[in-house]
């Protein structure tokens, strides 16, 4: 029997309020022609706490860097949360996982 999975991979996220993060992700694919969004989002009822500003740093690479700014990180309460990122065309989820705020 054959079995077809198309799950995002999995990188968890950890910080401390107030600081400035910025981590990039090379797919090692093409990205010329997508859209790629993230957004951070609440465990509890899956409610989008923020949009995670993505730029794509080089897009025949697949290279994209997110850039999470201190006041975005200090507004955001200590806690456990969600995140993904998706690209467009068709739409995807390529990325997900958790984010561990530190207060």
């Amino acid at each position: 029997m054959a079995t077809f999975k198309q799950l995002p991979a999995v990188m968890n996220l950890a910080f401390k309020a107030g600081d400035a993060v910025s981590p990039t992700v090379d797919f090692d694919t093409s990205l010329t022609g997508l859209t790629v969004s993230a957004q951070v989002y609440s465990l509890v009822d899956r409610r989008k706490i923020y949009d995670i500003p993505v730029v794509v740093s080089n897009a025949t690479s697949g290279v994209v860097t997110m850039s999470i700014s201190s006041s975005l990180t200090t507004q955001t309460p200590a806690g456990s949360y969600g995140w993904q990122m998706q690209w467009s065309s068709p739409l995807r989820t390529v990325m997900a996982g958790t984010v561990d705020v530190i207060g």
